[in-house]
């Protein structure tokens, strides 16, 4: 176990959907150079349901990562980036194979925090960083490596070969408003097994989530909870307006 100092990213963006901790991949290749030459990182929204030594077999003929892009650049945001963006893709950043010589070679760390300290404009934080550093020198894989599935979608579904299902986006398995999604069964379903199996699920904290929670009931024909939250998200949101009125 490494002790992270927070202080290393005292100066990068952080919101309520990122926090610090998403920064500590980077110190990783730092730590770990001596003891490893690669390092899978996955964010803690991902799940694996299929073995994964295929992932090793990879070679990485000196390039620095190995991504799931499935993204275009010909996206009006990503074009926006305008920064020497080379690659014919944008990937997802919460699944990597790092190549931690390479990494090391072209002192990516250092180049991140520097970028990142210095410009404000980035939608996606690190993600945005790591496309634009690694540009040229990373390996597109399959997306049953990164199977990105948001629960606020409805029809969300997967494939038996999936490796890892990524549940991109605000609604989170660990949240009682994705119950209802037939995917977060599966995740609920890992959990029993876990030395987390008797933690409860997150309920609402803001007014947005109490709005995800009563458009979901109504969704699933929940209608007299759905109410209640409807009147919570309300209550919530006239709180939250009169706070921010009074601050200013």
């Amino acid at each position: 176990m490494y002790y992270v100092n927070p202080k290393n990213f005292s100066n990068l963006p952080i919101e309520y959907t990122w926090t610090q901790a998403t920064y500590y991949r980077i110190l990783a290749c730092e730590y770990l150079h001596l003891s490893i030459s690669k390092i899978l990182y996955l964010d803690s929204d991902i799940l694996c349901l299929n073995p994964i030594n295929e992932l090793f077999n990879y070679q990485f003929n000196d390039n620095i990562a190995l991504v799931i892009g499935n993204i275009e650049t010909k996206n009006r945001y990503i074009k926006s980036l305008n920064l020497n963006f080379k690659n014919t893709f944008y990937f997802n950043a919460d699944v990597m194979l790092i190549n931690i010589t390479v990494w090391k070679k072209h002192n990516i760390s250092s180049k991140f925090i520097s970028l990142l300290s210095t410009h404000n404009d980035f939608k996606f934080f690190d993600q945005d960083v790591l496309n634009i550093l690694l540009s040229n020198m990373i390996i597109n894989i399959s997306d049953r490596y990164n199977y990105i599935c948001p629960l606020i979608a409805n029809n969300s579904n997967i494939n038996t070969d999936t490796i890892f299902v990524h549940f991109a986006g605000s609604t989170k398995p660990w949240q009682t408003w994705a119950k209802y999604h037939k995917l977060t069964k599966i995740w609920l379903s890992y959990k029993e097994k876990s030395p987390w199996y008797n933690q409860k699920l997150l309920s609402p904290q803001t007014y947005k989530q109490a709005k995800f929670m009563a458009k979901i009931l109504k969704r699933n024909h929940k209608h007299l909870l759905s109410i209640y939250w409807y009147f919570k998200y309300s209550l919530w949101k006239i709180k939250y307006k009169l706070k921010y009125l009074f601050i200013i």
